[in-house]
């Protein structure tokens, strides 16, 4: 299928560089006299090709001048704006290589990339200087700025820089399935064979404004920057520092005109209004919805749908995509080949599953400092594949079939498959259907494991269209018109927007525990149990079913969403707490309702009883009761460690105490040595009790898990000393001020930059996340914990960026407060 993509042209030569061609389309700018020819334009500023040139030259000499050397690695770490771009040219003009860090990352994550790539610096703003601090020497531009415009803004010469000594262009860290970063290396070549095949693909003119969204540690960011560059056309970044989406963006966008954008389809879906101005837009990193097609389409505009691991610089694949056509990712990009491969490695005919593979110029170095890996996905040609000078070819991991017109399909992963009750199902399929439905703007479907020991089940996460109140009544109907049973999720939650990462995909590991009942149970009307057994019943399904409450004339399949394995857990509730020993799972299927099976219950009881046997109990509400023994050690061990940790706390002043009681005399001298001695002694308290609860918490609960833990316990009493250590510490006099921030950060919560907490109440902090920009209200308590039913439960809460939370507010144990949402003083 490949020939028509391998047109045999090169678009690459040796030794040359990603600036070079920026360079060349510069000097056809300024040879037509278009000198002006805005290359960045911004609310502060617009940027010619000529002044980008010049500046890039002038940061390059002072990179250079600094120490740096060609083949050197950098890191970058900028808010989006104007300078972002001048570095990301400066630092290929010095013949270095770079790393691109996002203000998201943590700490941890920055410390592992600085190590594994060997960042000679850090080139980033004084604004992060402290997030940056010790992982590798800082270059910060703003303090340097005076130093950078007293350089020359004339191209480095030959001699100045010297031969190149490295081909990399860049490295981009992506997530590893261990939980450790990989870094894919990304040579010259490679980026410059991509940039002019896309140009010629995707048609971009020097008339078009690109709108620039994404983060530069995407590499999506090298296709939306560098491809308009050398074409010619005009940046339009987004605001530095903020992500737009739905309505802002529209208006964005509207506003400057932008005639073309890079997108992933979530993003696009939030844009509810057309924007006339958009003749190209290009749509990759997931899954496109035939919806957003027919949505989006209009005479003159083309829809490009672009695929591409960041292995094989950017994009691989491309289709044009058509109301009328299905969507697919086409065909390889010119210079690529794709091959799909089956289980065994063997080219698998046209029609059938395999593996996406790809080849061609475009293929990384590989992964940075893993050998294992790098062997494992790329592996030697085999096939003698043409125009292949890596001699290599890339597995993606990706499924894909060639269809009947020669055209990729995309079938999902192979190996993010889930496999519910036996039955593996592929996530985006779930999802495909869902976007069908008028309502809903964006979906992401998960798998999730209820509670150890519990089947897997399939949790829905989607966000409204703009004056939808709620989903569809006959959402149910629908999907279980398209789906089989077990494909349907188990519960579906709506949120405000959905938790996103810097490449602008869905944050799977940010979606939370589903909150709201059972989607697959029946909505209709409820009819509540009548007899004792009928209560015992209901109790027992709903228990198993994760259902609010059981209708005792719903069936159990069709109306309250249960399966082989939930009425198999609700037959052993049964058994244990109801003594009902005799009934099977086949009773459940025969009598498909909780009245039905009272029914037949009563009878067996009934027959029972007659004939002398034991009675059925009735079972007690699942409360977990502690002996009166555990409960008075308990509160022994409580008595005991207020008394230690009182008498701890006031050592120091008992000690000046004794000291001034048995002073025979007092002179002046000896009377200000005791002020200045119980003004230390008062600071020394003071001090003491801040650190006595960040002492106890890595002492006592160094790795707390969240879940349920009974009362009285020793989880409960490891949690229950923390917890008042907390509560005696003088935090009320640091609110306000970011001792208070780092406090609860020495206490396990998770913090971002500009927080600003006017409240002390942070209940169990180590399950708490403050995303940048929070600000948190007078008297408001968070808490990452309840107590019922004779347990503690201890959950997770999370506030994102820029949330603003009112005083007097109450944030409870699994919340998930969204960006720009507002509590209310």
């Amino acid at each position: 299928m490949s020939e028509e993509a391998r047109d045999g042209a090169i678009r690459w030569q040796p030794h040359e560089r990603l600036h070079h061609l920026f360079e060349n389309r510069c000097d056809d700018l300024i040879r037509r006299g278009k000198d002006h020819h805005p290359a960045i334009i911004t609310a502060e500023e617009q940027i010619s090709y000529r002044q980008l040139e010049e500046r890039a030259n002038q940061l390059a000499r002072y990179l250079r001048r600094w120490g740096l050397q060609s083949g050197d690695r950098v890191g970058i770490l900028l808010e989006r704006s104007p300078l972002t771009y001048v570095l990301l040219l400066a630092v290929l003009k010095a013949d270095l290589a770079y790393a691109p860090l996002d203000p998201g990352f943590p700490r941890e994550r920055l410390a592992f990339i600085a190590e594994d790539a060997t960042l000679k610096a850090i080139i980033t703003t004084s604004d992060f200087r402290k997030s940056l601090q010790g992982l590798a020497p800082l270059i910060c531009l703003d303090e340097a700025e005076n130093a950078i415009r007293q350089e020359r803004p004339a191209r480095m010469t030959e001699a100045e820089k010297g031969l190149p000594r490295d081909d990399l262009c860049y490295i981009i860290y992506t997530s590893g399935s261990t939980g450790r970063p990989k870094g894919v290396a990304i040579e010259h070549p490679g980026v410059c064979n991509f940039v002019r095949v896309a140009g010629e693909v995707y048609g971009i003119r020097e008339e078009d404004r690109m709108y620039q969204g994404m983060s530069v540690s995407f590499d999506f960011s090298v296709e939306e920057t560098w491809v308009p560059l050398v074409a010619g056309a005009t940046l339009i970044p987004a605001p530095g520092g903020r992500k737009l989406l739905g309505d802002e963006l529209g208006d964005f966008l509207r506003r400057h005109q932008v005639s073309a954008m890079c997108a992933v389809p979530t993003l696009l879906a939030t844009i509810e209004e057309d924007i006339p101005s958009l003749r190209l837009i290009l749509v990759g990193g997931e899954a496109c919805p035939a919806e957003l097609v027919q949505r989006w389409s209009r005479p003159g505009r083309r829809i490009l749908n672009t695929y591409g691991p960041t292995e094989t610089t950017v994009t691989a694949t491309w289709a044009e995509l058509h109301p009328d056509k299905p969507v697919t990712i086409g065909r390889p990009m010119p210079t690529y080949s794709v091959v799909i491969l089956d289980e065994n490695q063997r080219p698998a005919p046209d029609g059938e599953p395999g593996e996406i593979c790809i080849a061609g110029i475009g293929l990384a170095r590989g992964y940075l400092n893993r050998e294992d890996l790098t062997e494992k996905y790329f592996i030697p040609d085999f096939l003698h594949l043409p125009n292949n000078p890596s001699g290599r070819i890339y597995r993606t991991g990706d499924l894909g079939r060639i269809d009947e017109n020669g055209e990729i399909e995309f079938l999902g992963r192979v190996d993010t498959q889930v496999k519910i009750r036996g039955y593996r199902i592929e996530l985006s399929e779930i999802e495909s259907v869902m976007l069908k439905t008028p309502e809903i703007e964006q979906v992401v479907v998960s798998a999730f494991q209820p509670s150890p020991g519990q089947s897997a089940e399939l949790a829905a996460y989607c966000t409204l269209k703009p004056g939808v109140k709620s989903l569809p009544a006959d959402l149910l109907n629908m999907l279980r018109a398209h789906l089989p049973a077990y494909m349907i999720p188990s519960y579906v939650e709506v949120l405000p927007e959905l938790p996103m990462l810097p490449s602008g995909k869905v944050d799977r590991k940010k979606l939370p525990r589903p909150q709201g009942p059972r989607f697959t149970a029946s909505q209709g009307d409820y009819a509540p149990p009548e007899t004792e057994w009928e209560r015992v019943i209901a109790n027992a399904i709903a228990r198993a079913f994760n259902l609010d409450r059981a209708s005792v004339t719903g069936d159990f399949f069709t109306d309250l969403g249960g399966h082989s394995l939930t009425v198999a857990a609700a037959a052993s509730l049964l058994r244990k707490e109801a003594g009902l020993s005799d009934i099977g799972l086949g009773d459940f299927y025969r009598y498909p309702s909780v009245r039905k099976l009272a029914a037949l219950v009563q009878e067996k009881v009934s027959a029972q009883t007659a004939g002398g046997g034991a009675k059925a109990k009735r079972p007690e509400r699942e409360v977990y009761r502690a002996t009166d023994r555990r409960v008075a050690l308990a509160g022994l061990v409580q008595a005991l460690f207020l008394f230690i940790y009182v008498g701890v706390s006031a050592l120091p002043l008992a000690a000046l105490l004794n000291w001034s009681v048995h002073r025979p005399a007092w002179t002046l001298s000896e009377a200000t040595l005791l002020g200045g001695n119980l003004a230390l002694m008062t600071l020394s308290v003071f001090l003491l009790l801040l650190v006595w609860p960040i002492f106890l918490k890595w002492l006592l609960l160094p790795h707390p898990r969240k879940g349920r833990y009974p009362l009285w316990g020793w989880t409960f009493l490891r949690w229950w000393m923390v917890n008042k250590a907390t509560m005696l510490a003088p935090l009320a006099l640091l609110k306000g001020t970011p001792l208070l921030n780092i406090f609860y950060q020495l206490m396990g919560a998770e913090i971002g930059r500009h927080v600003l907490l006017e409240t002390h109440f942070l209940h169990a902090p180590y399950f708490i996340t403050l995303g940048d920009a929070v600000s948190i209200g007078p008297s408001t308590h968070i808490f990452a914990y309840e107590v019922k039913d004779g347990y503690l439960h201890l959950r997770q809460v999370f506030i994102d960026q820029r949330c603003y939370i009112g005083s007097n507010s109450v944030i409870m144990p699994g919340a998930i407060m969204e960006k720009e949402s507002l509590l209310g003083d």
